[in-house]
């Protein structure tokens, strides 16, 4: 079920918070050659990938090199044609993704702190929707074998105890006979419940979301 985000969030919330989602392409590129100058990496800014580059060409490892030091963490498990992947976001470095989103120009920069504290885990669940479409395109595109991935969002935040807790945002499964069929340079976030198998919102994520007002 894709209700909430579908209707709200990617409607009335990303029409306050998302900036420029359609393309993907620049999207990834911006953010490496952010990555490249917060770190003070050795390389030019010039060495970042271009915006006319595929993102869906960019390897698995790249993704990888790109949102973990900004904390999205991308892990995989490969068994046969399965694979599992876990994105993790560590809601400390929040601060540190939304301000990479808005140096790319994909976060309203009229958002609030405000509105950031008011709609946390929403955001943070809206960041990792659309993540996870780069991310799935790399896992078939990494190893022609894998068919059958399962994806799962996670939120890593803290407790009222300040103790570490991760929580799954939400989930889905993806066959490649799915995956061969989309046209993944038009393809809308809000549609993948409509081709993923097993989609659904985690209770706490649901949660967290509706007491957000999504």
């Amino acid at each position: 079920m894709f209700r909430k985000f579908d209707k709200s969030l990617l409607t009335a919330f990303t029409a306050k918070v998302a900036h420029n989602t359609h393309a993907l392409r620049a999207t990834l590129s911006a953010l490496f050659l952010f990555v490249t100058l917060l770190l003070g990496a050795a390389e030019q800014a010039s060495s970042a990938p271009s915006a006319e580059i595929d993102n869906s060409a960019l390897p698995l490892s790249k993704l990888q090199e790109i949102f973990d030091p900004i904390g999205i963490k991308i892990e995989v498990t490969k068994e046969r044609s399965d694979a599992i992947v876990t994105a993790t976001l560590n809601e400390d470095n929040l601060p540190k993704i939304i301000e990479a989103f808005r140096v790319m120009n994909f976060l309203n920069p009229d958002m609030t702190q405000t509105d950031i504290n008011r709609h946390t885990v929403s955001l943070e669940t809206y960041i990792l929707s659309m993540l996870s479409i780069p991310i799935l395109i790399d896992v078939y595109k990494d190893d022609a074998k894998t068919d059958h991935v399962s994806f799962h969002a996670k939120i890593d935040s803290s407790d009222a105890y300040g103790k570490s807790v991760v929580q799954e945002a939400f989930s889905f499964d993806f066959l490649r006979q799915d995956y061969q069929k989309v046209n993944w340079r038009r393809f809308s976030v809000e549609n993948l419940p409509k081709v993923a198998k097993k989609f659904r919102y985690s209770p706490w994520a649901e949660r967290k979301m509706s007491q957000e007002g999504f």
